[in-house]
């Protein structure tokens, strides 16, 4: 299985197709992943929060990460998702991704983290369990608040010393701390490379000189998103964001919890799932969103084209 050698790129990740059962659409999940292979992208993420990977039980995240890792791990390099309800449970977890073929772990943080202050040791003693039981290397999910425990500057500096640990997706994606503590982690050759992760402002960081990106919705458009990171320094990538913005708009807007059902829609529409079923408690979108969806990615879709004949004249 091909190795994660640079951890620099767009990372995005599979989003889970159900059939009207509930159970998982194969049959979509497979064109699903075909789509994205030889895209360009650096890594695909398995199980993460877009592919409703905390609605899953455990073995439907392993079923999934096996299926994506024998369809497309030979030529894209598959990232599994850990959750781990304890310590002993994200070990066992991160040990099994290892064995299915895994190139590298995802590492939600625990629930028990949260509250401040938090003691570095404790996410330090998480991560170094995960990695005496796995030689795999590992991402650190920076999560804002509303959404699990934040890690601050000195969380981040204690990872640096936790081996197996070489990069976060920030999910918190505040220019200030990269203005600040956090530049030290800019540098090229950071213990800990800097995955931003919010869509409306990928080029804006990367410009800032943060490694790479994991997009949500590079899932739709992978080869635009590539290319923007390919020319983050050249104006052509700041017109492959203005292009991309109308759908990345439409995918991140209030609730933001609803970006999963919104990224289905897409996908259905394409024809490449069934349907955009998503699972309970989650809902689906009502028709005047269903519709916003779709007149956001012909308008995304007429800009992409819009820009890649005038890029060609």
């Amino acid at each position: 299985m091909p190795e994660i050698r640079t951890w620099s790129g767009i990372i995005t990740g599979a989003v889970t197709p159900f059939s009207d059962d509930g159970a998982i659409d194969w049959d979509s999940y497979e064109r699903h992943l075909q789509e994205l292979v030889g895209t360009g992208l650096t890594g695909l993420l398995v199980n993460a929060m877009m592919s409703e990977g905390g609605h899953l039980s455990e073995a439907e995240r392993d079923g999934t990460l096996r299926f994506a890792i024998g369809r497309v791990g030979a030529t894209l390099p598959v990232i599994a998702t850990i959750y781990g309800a304890n310590t002993d449970a994200a070990v066992a977890e991160a040990t099994r991704a290892e064995k299915a073929g895994a190139a590298a772990l995802l590492v939600v943080p625990h629930p028990a983290f949260g509250g401040a202050p938090l003691d570095p040791e404790m996410p330090a003693a998480y991560f170094g369990a995960i990695a005496r039981a796995s030689a795999l290397p590992m991402i650190a999910f920076r999560t804002p608040a509303t959404l699990s425990p934040t890690f601050g500057i000195e969380i981040m500096k204690r990872l640096c010393d936790v081996p197996g640990v070489v990069a976060i997706k920030d999910s918190v994606a505040e220019a200030d701390f990269y203005h600040g503590d956090g530049a030290r982690f800019l540098v090229p050759d950071s213990p800990l490379k800097i995955l931003i992760d919010s869509d409306l402002k990928i080029l804006d960081f990367l410009k800032m000189g943060v490694h790479g990106a994991t997009s949500i919705c590079a899932c739709l458009n992978p080869r635009s998103y590539v290319r923007m990171f390919d020319n983050r320094h050249h104006d052509v990538a700041t017109g492959l964001q203005e292009a991309l913005l109308p759908l990345a708009n439409a995918v991140y807007a209030p609730p933001f919890r609803d970006f999963r059902a919104r990224l289905k829609e897409i996908l259905a529409a394409g024809g490449i799932f069934t349907n955009a079923r998503v699972r309970p408690p989650l809902m689906p979108l009502a028709n005047e969103e269903r519709a916003r969806m779709l007149t956001a990615l012909k308008s995304t879709q007429d800009r992409i084209d819009r820009f890649v004949g005038l890029a060609a004249k």
